[in-house]
């Protein structure tokens, strides 16, 4: 048995923002491989777009992105709170990553990553009209853009609401752990 009790905390969260240099050359091959994929998960998920498997890790092209995730994370820890020495025994790891493609109609229904320390979405195609990604219970929101890359605490509730452009809005996303890492 137990009492629940809701209280209200007033928190700042870093939400990083980025763009993948060489994303018109790298975004052509991630959308063929998220297409030809399709609906893998069939809309058992808060994606209620097509959706790869959560393994994309494994795909030498995903694989570029999620490097790119990690190098970032791994570097804004090293800027503001931790000194390389003690990075030294911090791992930041990929716990999944998948594709998607919201055509017109589809969406995302609310939902957090927790327990992923960080979770991060990759524009491969998209405008500013396409649904944005919308942070609950803030003021908070990002429209996509080829290229751009968003980083945010895995605890945050996010959702997309439903596409309502002609074109595809096609994303990759994953999860991150910072972990300690294993003594060998």
């Amino acid at each position: 048995m137990y009492d629940k009790k809701e209280i209200i905390v007033t928190e700042f969260y870093d939400v990083i923002e980025s763009v993948y240099p060489d994303y018109k050359n790298l975004n052509t091959d991630l959308k063929q491989i998220i297409i030809d994929k399709g609906d893998e998960m069939q809309r058992i998920t808060n994606v209620k777009a097509d959706m790869t498997n959560y393994k994309m890790l494994r795909n030498p092209t995903f694989k570029i992105i999620c490097k790119f995730v990690e190098e970032i994370i791994y570097n804004r820890l090293v800027d503001e709170r931790m000194t390389i020495e003690a990075m030294k025994v911090l791992q930041v790891k990929h716990i999944d990553c998948w594709g998607m493609r919201y055509k017109k109609g589809d969406h995302c229904v609310p939902h957090a990553h927790w327990p992923a320390t960080y979770s991060w979405i990759y524009y491969v195609e998209g405008c500013d009209n396409c649904a944005e990604l919308i942070f609950d219970r803030s003021n908070f929101s990002v429209k996509p853009a080829p290229g751009k890359l968003v980083i945010w605490p895995g605890h945050l509730s996010h959702t997309v609401p439903v596409q309502t452009c002609e074109h595809d809005r096609i994303a990759i996303s994953g999860n991150i752990q910072v972990i300690v890492k294993e003594k060998q």
